[in-house]
């Protein structure tokens, strides 16, 4: 199994970087920018060619989009041969995309690539309990079977997304498609597809790839391109990108909130290429320019698929850039101190009246107008926020004197500053969500739910930045220091060396040590601690805390469908663990959801078999609904009450909302017990056909 596993990671890891390296190196002639873009860039191409499919009606699978994506790198790569060779006769290719990589370089990369692989491998792939294990909270109720129904349905649109496939008989009156970005989902849904294996499978790769590989290489993309390539920043970014459990970790732990974990792995190739793109223009390359753009308009659509709020992240951590850019190169053009204030003036009514028609547009009203509660005082979420302990992660003291010396060094550096103001901003914002029930977090972070978990990501992300120029800061201030001391001459180059090479081992250690225990002292939980232990938690079969569906339950089900025909549909009431059926095994559950359906757009059939499905011998309505849905099994998970099980429920649990279901039992007229164990029971419905 774990062998499907890791090939699996490799499927992924292939799928995501060489259509996009390809494609990318359109663009550019810097082999590092085409690798690092690559994801973004091939999420995007994939989703193009799936709309296409669905607008055509062609299905979708591993095969049919991968043929058509490797025509399509076929054509990008003649045809960017082609130009390219046209233009450097004209010696046209040149300027900020195209500046050589030296070894050093790729070591740096790889050094990325490293840390966040050992990462990956410490606090995730070994925390799982199996490779098939998965969380049974929340928000995968939505994630797992939306998976199985893209991968069954060969229907891959990225733009909406359904637990039921479209030839599939649903308990709603209408259609249960709904616009739901789902880049990710469809990424899951090709593993499954090109590899046979299970939705938990896909995910668990899906997301130690992200995590380990994705996240990692965009973050060097991003330091290499807002530090003008500072070797140090650099080298310390490699240790601090997959060094704060904040981000992107988090949101494998809550939630789950796997959609905004692709988002974000992609917002800083998009910060990347929107950067060079500007700085581009500064250096009047104009056909640079273009490509970056273009790559830049490609990446944020991956990331809008991936999850609508990454388009207002990149706002918030790119517009003080492109404040600071704009003024400053209208400067360079000889524009009037006055001119330039107006323009940058403009430029914020722009972004503050996108802001607001996007507030008040029906596709998001929900999702701004969501609050959640505050978890803490203003003056302890101030606090949260600079020790990077939100939520409920520990504080990070080694970033946390990081911090400190990033924030001076990047006010000593005109070009940075711009940096400061997006960590004061995503700073504010978990302070907003996080410390206080104003109406003002709404606006200012409702595309983000008010969720101190999403907002907390934000802050985490922006860290990495600043700590990454703070352990360059504190090098290049040791270094001026032991200049300074005449009596050490011969020693300090041997100092200026060794200095990095310390401070990283001791960062690292610091960083990413687990939890431990002093004696005489309680326990002490550090940040990775933490992170470890909750996902570990989250994945751990015997730990029956976190199951709605049991792996007793999850035996007795495989030994009962094995005796109906596998194309059966099944009557279920799936608060009893059930529902998680349909994306381990492509059981044909009627209900897929812990909510039962509203009355508004529930079928009359669904209403009949939900509320009174026991008294199908004497109901002719009831009757009538189960033909109509052509259902003739009915599966129990917890039936009656039982002292040795412990269950839980979703708290949206109403035992009145099933009743129809919960009412059967053995001797219940009209059913036949196929077979049942303890509290579990698999019966046939016995009406006339």
């Amino acid at each position: 199994m774990w062998l499907s596993f890791f090939i699996a990671c490799l499927f992924v890891i292939c799928a995501l970087y060489l259509p996009g390296t390809i494609v990318t190196a359109s663009f550019t002639n810097n082999l590092l920018h085409a690798i690092c873009f690559a994801p973004a860039v091939g999420i995007c191409l994939y989703s193009v060619i799936e709309l296409a499919y669905c607008a055509f009606g062609i299905p979708c699978s591993a095969v049919s989009v991968g043929t058509a994506t490797a025509a399509i790198c076929l054509a990008c790569f003649l045809a960017s041969k082609t130009i390219k060779h046209r233009l450097r006769k004209h010696h046209a290719i040149k300027g900020v995309g195209n500046t050589p990589n030296d070894k050093r370089d790729y070591a740096l990369f790889l050094l990325y690539i490293a840390v966040g692989i050992a990462a990956v491998g410490l606090f995730y792939i070994k925390q799982l309990d199996g490779p098939e294990s998965f969380f049974q909270g929340w928000d995968n109720v939505h994630h797992l079977p939306a998976i199985q129904t893209y991968a069954q349905s060969g229907v891959w649109n990225p733009l909406f997304s359904s637990s039921y496939a479209p030839s599939e008989v649903t308990p709603y009156v209408s259609s249960t498609y709904a616009f739901y970005p789902s880049a990710w989902h469809i990424l899951c849904a090709s593993v499954m597809s090109a590899l046979g294996v299970s939705a938990p499978l896909s995910i668990n790769c899906v997301n130690a790839v992200l995590i380990g590989i994705i996240f990692p290489s965009s973050m060097y993309s991003a330091l290499r391109v807002i530090s003008n390539n500072d070797r140090l920043v650099v080298i310390f970014g490699s240790l601090l990108a997959s060094g704060i459990p904040a981000c992107p970790w988090d949101y494998v732990i809550y939630g789950p909130l796997y959609p905004n974990l692709l988002s974000m792995v992609l917002v800083p190739i998009v910060m990347a290429e929107f950067i060079t793109a500007l700085k581009s223009i500064s250096d009047r390359n104009d056909m640079q320019a273009t490509s970056y753009g273009m790559l830049t308009i490609l990446s944020a659509a991956a990331v809008a698929l991936a999850h609508p709020n990454g388009i207002f992240t990149l706002i918030v951590f790119l517009a003080p850039y492109l404040t600071y850019w704009l003024f400053q190169e209208l400067g360079g053009r000889k524009v009037r101190n006055s001119a330039r204030a107006a323009a940058i003036i403009g430029l914020w009514i722009a972004i503050i009246g996108f802001w607001i028609v996007c507030y008040h547009h029906p596709a998001f009203s929900e999702i701004v107008n969501t609050t959640w509660a505050s978890i803490s005082s203003t003056a302890q979420s101030i606090v949260d926020a600079l020790l990077l302990s939100v939520v409920n992660h520990p504080a990070q003291i080694a970033v946390f004197f990081l911090l400190i010396p990033g924030v001076l060094y990047l006010l000593t550096h005109q070009t940075c500053r711009w940096i400061i103001a997006t960590y004061i901003a995503c700073s504010s914002m978990y302070i907003l969500d996080a410390g206080t029930d104003s109406q003002i977090k709404n606006w200012l972070t409702g595309f983000w739910y008010t969720d101190y978990h999403r907002t907390g990501a934000m802050l985490g992300l922006i860290a990495i930045v600043v700590a990454s120029f703070g352990a360059a800061g504190l090098i290049r201030a040791f270094i001026r220091l032991t200049a300074m001391n005449q009596h050490d001459s011969e020693s300090s180059p041997l100092k200026r060396e060794l200095a990095p090479g310390i401070l990283y081992l001791i960062l690292g250690i610091g960083i990413y040590i687990g939890s431990f225990t002093l004696k005489g002292i309680d326990g002490i939980q550090t940040p990775f601690g933490y992170q470890a232990q909750e996902f570990a938690y989250q994945n751990n079969y015997e730990l029956i805390y976190y199951d709605i569906l049991t792996v007793e339950e999850q035996e007795f089900a495989k030994r009962a469908l094995s005796l109906i025909p596998d194309d059966a549909t099944i009557i279920n009431n799936p608060n009893d663990g059930s529902l998680f059926l349909y994306p381990l095994y492509g059981t044909r559950l009627y209900y897929r959801n812990c909510f039962a359906p509203d009355i508004s757009s529930e079928s009359t059939s669904s209403q009949n078999i939900r509320l009174h499905l026991s008294s199908v011998a004497t109901s002719n309505e009831v009757q009538v609904a189960i033909r109509d849905v052509g259902a003739l099994y009915v599966l129990q998970l917890d039936a009656g009450e039982r002292q040795d099980e412990f269950r839980i429920n979703y708290q949206i649990y109403e035992p009145s909302d099933w009743a129809g279901i919960n009412n059967i039992d053995d001797d219940t007229p009209g059913f036949t017990v196929i077979y049942k164990e303890k509290d579990m029971c698999l019966y046939r419905i016995d009406i006339d056909e």
